[in-house]
């Protein structure tokens, strides 16, 4: 390669390396990740090309709804060889998934400017970024992103956030999945409690309860965004003032999730995604190994760490499952109240 990557930066071997690539790959979260990653490396080189590439034409779609104008190339993978790139800053390199259906079909040439031997990770990355920088690094919307984030706004009531709201996240992990979700509650014990907080909260604050993540249909025009991730059950009672959002577009419910007053998820992509944009998140019911997970890469996700005694408090909790029904309703009564 002629650029060497040292501590998760860019140190030029040569001064003429300009033109740097990545591939955009995973499931929707790891393309946030690593976008933001990407944004905050080109304003920190402003004096080179950033091409950005996408091993899935489905997550491409998505993204197009941010304005991605920063970067001097943007376009699906299979044209990766049609732009003239002088080196690769390459995140999650080992994927199995990039490896089988982008990186088999690259040239040995293209393949000799990917570092294929130091798995780089977003968190890392961002370990090593301030938080006003991480929000400075989330990009606007392009014009079909605000139309997007316009049409799943009006399945809302008119003035929704004018009142108390509560977002809620579901993702309910399986097994065989990227996180392991040994020791995790069935998912009848978990949709029992959210279902009897979320209705206490509504009639003690008649607040509004807008929930991502449930109660959506898979159909040949979603397949693909879903990724049989969001089932179609819901909450165990029906309100007026209980709102599903549609599935429709990830980024756009990203939006209007972190606009509530509190926010409670199961940890996931989209939820990171929420924290990330400098909301406070009530993480509840985190698997052990996504907590784990966390630990080793010393980006406290959700306050999750042991570098102050706020960090490890929420620590133990997730360990030992402290986040039961009293303690979600004592959170949103501490919120609301004040």
């Amino acid at each position: 390669m002629d650029m060497t990557q040292n501590s998760y930066s860019l140190t030029p071997a040569r001064g003429n390396q300009k033109d740097i690539a990545t591939i955009l790959h995973g499931a929707y979260g790891d393309y946030f990740e690593q976008l933001l990653c990407i944004v905050d490396l080109a304003r920190r080189h402003p004096e080179k090309s950033f091409h950005l590439f996408f091993a899935n034409r489905y997550r491409m779609e998505e993204f197009l709804k941010l304005d991605l104008s920063f970067a001097k190339t943007v376009a699906y993978a299979d044209k990766i060889q049609d732009v003239s790139i002088d080196s690769f800053y390459q995140f999650q390199v080992f994927d199995e998934e990039l490896n089988e259906e982008v990186l088999s079909t690259l040239s040995p040439d293209t393949l000799a400017k990917i570092d294929r031997k130091n798995n780089l990770l977003p968190h890392i990355y961002l370990k090593h970024m301030r938080s006003e920088d991480i929000q400075r690094s989330i990009l606007p919307w392009s014009e079909t992103g605000i139309k997007s984030f316009e049409t799943i706004l009006s399945t809302l009531p008119t003035g929704i956030y004018s009142g108390k709201t509560i977002g809620f996240m579901w993702r309910y992990r399986n097994a065989g999945g990227a996180i392991n979700p040994l020791f995790t509650p069935d998912e009848n014990t978990l949709i029992k409690k959210y279902s009897q907080v979320l209705h206490q909260a509504i009639d003690d604050w008649n607040c509004h309860v807008i929930v991502a993540g449930m109660r959506v249909k898979t159909t040949e025009e979603n397949k693909y965004y879903v990724d049989a991730k969001f089932p179609e059950y819901g909450l165990n009672f029906s309100h007026e003032n209980l709102h599903y959002l549609p599935g429709k577009g990830w980024l756009a419910e990203i939006e209007l999730i972190s606009q509530c007053d509190i926010i409670i998820c199961n940890p996931s992509g989209f939820s990171e995604a929420i924290f990330l944009k400098g909301k406070n998140c009530i993480v509840t019911d985190p698997p052990l190994h996504y907590v784990l997970k966390t630990i080793k890469n010393g980006f406290p996700l959700f306050g999750i760490g042991y570098r102050t005694i706020g960090q490890i408090h929420i620590l133990l909790r997730c360990i030992f499952g402290m986040q039961g029904a009293r303690y979600l309703q004592k959170k949103i009564h501490s919120c609301f109240s004040s």
